[in-house]
């Protein structure tokens, strides 16, 4: 299994502007209606708190392999030597930089077959907002309020307070 997890406040941020362009999505509401229903897990895809805590709790039966979007943010190309690792196959040092020069943010964001603009307006309104929007750790610095960072914040320390992971809320 390979897991790749997000911080959770940046989660919410990238999903509320997917709603926004999607149109096979309800409506999201403002930012705020959007945040209190993805606390409690009336989103789309259901409950991250549970989704996550689900597959970590299952790390000692599966072969599992945990990354963060922040590590991979940090350093690309330590990460796809780290996944190369648990996968038992070693690349040569310039497959590893076409692999990284292919997954960077960039890249990706320019590559119609990952951007999601060939996929027809009815469904993608890239009018309203791109698929790939920045890339960013720490975007939810830019859309939560203070009151917002301290209601997730206790919301989060609740659900997650069994769990040793911990995320890098910005780089």
């Amino acid at each position: 299994v390979i897991y790749v997890a997000r911080n959770p406040m940046d989660i919410v941020v990238s999903f509320y502007h997917f709603h926004n362009l999607a149109n096979f999505l309800p409506e999201p509401g403002t930012f705020g209606e959007f945040l209190e229903n993805f606390l409690l897990g009336e989103v789309h895809f259901g409950s991250w708190f549970e989704h996550i805590k689900g597959w970590l709790s299952h790390r000692e039966k599966f072969n599992f392999f945990f990354i963060t979007y922040e590590e991979l943010k940090k350093d690309l190309r330590h990460s796809v030597e780290k996944l190369c690792n648990f996968l038992e196959h070693s690349l040569l040092p310039e497959t590893i930089d076409t692999i990284v020069r292919h997954c960077s943010f960039t890249n990706m964001k320019d590559n119609q077959m990952i951007n999601y603009t060939l996929v027809p307006k009815e469904i993608m309104d890239h009018d309203r907002g791109k698929f790939m929007r920045k890339g960013a750790v720490g975007d939810w610095k830019e859309h939560f309020t203070e009151e917002q960072k301290e209601h997730f914040e206790k919301i989060f320390q609740d659900k997650m307070r069994d769990s040793n992971i911990r995320f890098s809320w910005a780089l």
